[in-house]
């Protein structure tokens, strides 16, 4: 089931990607112009785990979601303010239900930066960094600090733990970095259900 899932949901990302960037300005009114940087954030952080179409921006993206959500009826264009747009109250729930794609990955993530906050620089072998990620994720997952048990994956945790490292965070001794990240996915995680 996971396999068909993981082809399948590279499709709802860039929909998963502007629900949450619109859920993110906690209002019922936004700009389009207001979601790109955090469309953009998304799509860099979890670009380990799906790849954008090369030929389209973020604003391309943006543009074309919003476009899907007014015929959905999950936004209304304002009447009188260009490229502003109000929630409906059932597209509310509907935002959330599209940006709950991202939760595993978020969960994953989460895990893989806690590692890195309990361990120093290079304390543990390249090799055995997964194995402590995944113990790490089954521990955490049985004391409900993640939810998801989809979350405890192998994949996931690898494409973490590149990003992190990639982005300058190799153990506790980065903890400006950590910090910063910490309350991105933090962030997020409060907007989804």
């Amino acid at each position: 089931m996971e396999y068909y899932k993981n082809n399948c949901i590279a499709y709802f990302i860039p929909v998963a990607f502007t629900a949450l960037a619109i859920l993110e300005k906690d209002a019922f009114q936004f700009s389009s112009i207001d979601l790109h940087s955090a469309y953009k954030f998304l799509q860099e952080f979890f670009k380990n785990d799906f790849t954008p179409d090369s030929l389209k921006t973020p604003e391309n993206y943006v543009r074309k979601n919003i476009k899907a959500f007014i015929d959905d009826a999950i936004l209304m264009p304002h009447p009188a303010l260009a490229d502003t747009y109000n929630i409906t109250s059932s597209g509310l729930r509907k935002l959330n239900l599209y940006s709950g794609f991202l939760k595993a990955y978020f969960e994953s993530y989460w895990v893989a930066l806690t590692y890195f906050n309990r361990y120093p620089n290079n304390s543990v072998k390249a090799k055995d960094r997964l194995k402590k990620i995944q113990s790490l994720g089954n521990r955490m997952y049985k004391r409900k600090e993640i939810k998801l048990h989809e979350a405890v994956s192998k994949v996931n945790f690898q494409n973490a733990s590149d990003y992190f490292i990639h982005h300058g965070i190799k153990g506790s001794n980065d903890q400006e970095k950590i910090e910063f990240y910490s309350e991105k996915i933090q962030n997020y995680m409060n907007y989804l259900a």
